[in-house]
């Protein structure tokens, strides 16, 4: 039987993301913005040394309400 809502699972990367035009946490708030519901999303920073973990932990609260699963991960 098919899935009418399959789960969509998104997958980013990043270091130092506010140096480079803070594209992660503009990626998040289009996310934020789906209409689509069975959405996860995971997040994983590699050592950023830039406010880059911070901009994303103020965004926790919202992902977990809104995606399915949310995880963020950093080193």
């Amino acid at each position: 039987m098919d899935n009418p809502n399959p789960k969509i699972s998104i997958i980013t990367t990043f270091y130092n993301s506010v140096k480079l035009g803070d594209f992660v946490h503009r990626a998040m708030k289009s996310l934020l913005n789906q209409t689509y519901e069975n959405i996860e999303l995971i997040i994983i920073d590699d050592g950023s040394k830039d406010n880059s973990v911070v901009k994303i932990e103020e965004m926790i609260d919202l992902c977990e309400k809104r995606f399915t699963r949310f995880d963020f991960r950093s080193r």
